[in-house]
């Protein structure tokens, strides 16, 4: 869960139309000191390079895309096993009533936090037999700690979340797992 190398670009809001910036994958790669190699391709195996558009007045994501070897390719065997990606450990930190007015056919709004030890692939969150939606779903966890937003079309309580909230990830062993 380590940032190695980050960079941070000033853009227009005009810039949609254009390429406004280049940086050749090795020139990444050796910036994020990620495992030396011939090949980009191998040397991806031992990084992950994610890209974040930011609203700078907000501070709100408005994108976030990343690049790495497939997730199969993430798993090592004897010395390499350390530098690759490890069975992440995601908790449900925290469920709050938000202070957010909830919009259009939503009648609350809750607040809950993540927490990973490591790098978590494909972070699913789902509240069974709930009607609702969360902002974002199908993540890549690259940070130790999240906020989601989960809009209900029913009331429900912080109470009752906590007893249906199931969170799963990729392990990179054996596929898809549910969080205890």
């Amino acid at each position: 869960l380590e940032e190695s190398y980050s960079e941070t670009l000033d853009l227009v809001d005009y810039c949609h139309e254009f390429i406004v910036y280049t940086k050749p994958l090795s020139e990444l790669l050796a910036l994020g000191n990620c495992q030396p190699g011939e090949y980009d391709s191998y040397r991806l195996k031992y990084c992950m390079i994610e890209f974040i558009l930011m609203d700078k007045s907000s501070g709100q994501v408005l994108s976030s895309n990343s690049i790495s070897s497939s997730p199969n390719g993430l798993v090592g065997e004897g010395e390499d096993a350390p530098a690759m990606l490890q069975t992440p450990n995601v908790v449900i930190q925290s469920v709050s009533l938000s202070n957010e007015i909830p919009g259009s056919s939503y009648k609350e709004v809750y607040d809950i936090e993540l927490s990973t030890d490591n790098v978590a692939l494909f972070v699913w969150i789902q509240a069974p037999d709930l009607k609702g939606n969360f902002d974002d779903n199908g993540f890549h966890m690259t940070t130790a700690r999240k906020t989601l937003r989960l809009y209900t079309k029913t009331e429900t309580s912080v109470e009752a979340l906590w007893k249906i909230l199931k969170v799963r990830a990729y392990e990179p062993n054996h596929g898809f797992y549910i969080v205890p």
